[in-house]
């Protein structure tokens, strides 16, 4: 591979053909000067920026979203599951991820589900939904006894993609 020759040494930055030839006569330790050189394998290296990671935390989002209750009329369907803490089957709503609103609250038991990907919400836990710029975190935490406090274990699911 020919990296891009230094206009020092060859007198043009575009000299490829004379950089070819001294890293060939250094490799091998021979020249063909009467041969045409063929390319036939470019490579293009890109440096990129984002300024995802610019954005605010989780964490800084969660402390100025206003939680609201989920609305019944958000309820994708209803199921029997079993939650074995319970040791029965309770009516479970199933909610479809891109119907909630950031800020939205769900105490389980519920089920939030997308194409690819199903949370399950136990009883006892709650969900708040948060959105990013391409991307859509929902945070499931276990309520305290009070049983309206997020203060006791959490954690994030990180949706990306088709939203």
């Amino acid at each position: 591979m020919i990296v891009k020759p230094d206009k020092n040494e060859f007198g043009d930055d575009w000299a490829y053909g004379k950089a070819f030839i001294k890293q060939h006569k250094q490799e091998f330790g021979f020249t063909l000067p009467d041969r045409d050189i063929i390319v036939d394998d470019v490579r293009v290296r890109g440096i990129g920026k984002t300024f995802e990671g610019l954005e605010k935390t989780v964490d800084q989002q969660l402390k100025e979203i206003k939680p609201k209750e989920v609305t019944s009329d958000k309820i994708h369907t209803k199921s029997k599951v079993y939650f074995e803490a319970r040791q029965r089957r309770e009516e479970t709503p199933i909610y479809k991820l891109e119907g909630l609103d950031v800020g939205d609250r769900i105490k389980g038991p519920a089920i939030i589900a997308d194409g690819t990907q199903t949370i399950v919400v136990t009883p006892g836990a709650a969900v708040r939904d948060r959105q990013g710029r391409d991307k859509k975190v929902i945070r499931v935490c276990t309520l305290t006894a009070a049983g309206s406090d997020y203060r006791d274990a959490c954690r994030d699911y990180d949706w990306r993609g088709w939203l």
